[in-house]
């Protein structure tokens, strides 16, 4: 109250105030020492009021100060009650902000509480990039926690009220910020061990994926239909086992890597055995079935090789035969001889293919004794091929008896040709000589003549033996 309010509520020069005999006047310096609200001074109730009249100008003077200091006394209350309600306000926002900074927190901590990561090992990439986004965003509301600590330490640095509340506060939501930060990181943890798990099934999806691939071909019902798709298919079955060897060391890498994950991802010990177990299940069934396909390629072309030789053997057989069973004959001695020749250079050829004929009557009664899956048609082939040996034989024996007849047809007949020559160019001789005898007329003639007979004679004898 100021000195013109003070001089209204006075009347005819006298001042009417109302005295309070229990509250004297208070001034700055109780107030400073008291711990409790001056505003409760001013509010109290004044018992024994009474109306005093102020007589002389010290009355009112002193009056008049005691007023001013009461009304002092009543502007420090307010102020300090104000800034009692400011203090109490800015606290009921911290409470509010750290509240609010708590409920973000616990529900960031229970996002990451929440991992499912190795029950669905399919999308963890996915995953990777939403907690990459949640570290993000994490990392950006750490803005949230420094302003919240900004407002606590200029609070407690004033000495507020709430001060041992606002620390207490600022340690909870703290504590609670680093629990997050563990909960971030363990969970980043996780996801790179899900990452390594993820890869560890891809690695063994991919690798048996590899192996069923390579069965397609191990289980291949095609053996070849000839020596040569038999070679070829045994070149490629090669191929199959260098890579299957070469694989043998990736095979121990995943059961290596397997064994470390199963360490360091106790949640994934079952998928990973069950993993491995179907790797290792399928790498055994490959490599079985790859030694059995071996086997059967190498009885096939062994049976290949066999027929192979058998088809030559017996082409060239039926081609022998064909010729030992033609009906050709010679119309002379030159051509008799000729066929007579060429006859025995067949026997030739046939006696240089008794090597080759025991060689494979050898390689088939070696796959009979091993019992193999085509004995019965080995059987029945090597009994054809000796059935053929046979009839080559015998077919070069009577061949050999018709062209032997044939040469001496031939030779008889020409004996006879050059008899008949002989006769007829002797029979002229004759008649020449019959002439001769009427013109003989001297002894000497006549013995002459004799002497011509008698070497006729001799040379017929001798052609007479001859044609015996």
């Amino acid at each position: 109250m100021d000195q013109e309010q003070f001089e209204r509520i006075t009347t005819n020069g006298h001042a009417t105030v109302v005295d309070d005999e229990h509250h004297q006047p208070t001034d700055e310096s109780t107030i400073d020492e008291q711990n409790t609200d001056p505003m409760a001074d001013i509010g109290d109730v004044i018992d024994g009021r009474e109306i005093q009249v102020l007589e002389t100008a010290e009355d009112i003077q002193a009056r008049r100060e005691q007023v001013l200091a009461r009304f002092a006394h009543f502007k420090e209350a307010a102020k300090y009650r104000r800034d009692k309600l400011e203090d109490s306000r800015e606290y009921q926002y911290f409470k509010r902000d750290a509240d609010e900074l708590e409920a973000w927190i616990n529900e960031k901590i229970q996002l990451c509480s929440q991992d499912d990561t190795y029950r669905d090992t399919t999308s963890v990439q996915v995953k990777i990039q939403k907690h990459e986004a949640f570290e993000e965003e994490v990392t950006a509301h750490h803005s949230a926690v420094l302003r919240l600590d900004e407002e606590g330490a200029a609070k407690i640095n004033r000495d507020h009220f709430a001060s041992p509340a606002i620390e207490a506060r600022l340690d909870e939501i703290h504590c609670l910020w680093e629990l997050l930060l563990r909960r971030l990181q363990e969970k980043s943890a996780r996801l790179q061990l899900a990452r390594k798990l993820e890869q560890f099934f891809r690695d063994c999806d991919e690798f048996i994926f590899w192996m069923r691939d390579k069965e397609t071909f191990v289980l291949s019902d095609d053996f070849g239909k000839d020596l040569q798709s038999v070679q070829n298919l045994q070149r490629k079955h090669d191929n199959v086992e260098r890579d299957i060897s070469t694989l043998q060391e990736k095979v121990e890498n995943l059961r290596k890597d397997g064994a470390r994950i199963k360490q360091d991802v106790p949640e994934g010990v079952d998928q990973i055995e069950k993993r491995l177990a179907d790797m290792m299940q399928a790498w055994d069934d490959l490599r079985t079935k790859s030694d059995e396909r071996k086997t059967v390629l190498n009885e096939s072309f062994r049976l290949h090789r066999f027929l192979s030789e058998f088809r030559d053997l017996m082409s060239w057989a039926l081609d022998m035969e064909a010729q030992l069973s033609s009906d050709e004959l010679a119309k002379d001695v030159s051509g008799a001889e000729a066929l007579v020749e060429r006859h025995s250079e067949f026997k030739g050829e046939i006696d240089a293919r008794k090597d080759s004929f025991a060689n494979v009557q050898r390689i088939g009664n070696e796959l009979i004794a091993q019992d193999h899956y085509a004995k019965s048609d080995i059987e029945f082939k090597l009994q054809e091929l000796n059935d053929q040996q046979i009839k080559l034989d015998h077919l070069w024996s009577q061949r050999l008896m018709l062209l032997q007849d044939c040469m001496h047809l031939q030779l008889f007949l020409r004996d006879i040709d050059q008899a008949l020559t002989w006769i007829q160019k002797q029979d002229q001789y004759l008649v020449q000589n019959i002439n001769d005898i009427d013109s003989c007329q001297t002894l000497d003639d006549c013995e002459g003549l004799i002497k011509k007979y008698d070497d006729f004679e001799k040379l017929l004898q001798a052609q007479e033996e001859k044609g015996k």
